[in-house]
């Protein structure tokens, strides 16, 4: 019981850090150079449902 505790305890610790941690610098907020996400957000929507489809057909097919 003791280790589960441990390792719910430190599995805390470790998320309430990385809170801490930035990719970024701080930059303002009149001069963002970001992509736009948005655009790619459809296409990449479908090729991840593709892959996932792919990879679970290919998973139910090993079992089988």
């Amino acid at each position: 019981m003791k280790t589960k505790f441990t390792k719910i305890f430190y599995s805390f610790v470790f998320i309430l850090t990385m809170n801490s941690l930035c990719a970024q610098e701080p930059f303002e907020p009149d001069t963002t150079d970001t992509l736009p996400i948005n655009d790619y957000l459809i296409p990449m929507l479908v090729i991840g449902i593709a892959i996932g489809f792919h990879l679970l057909r290919k998973r139910t097919a090993i079992v089988k």
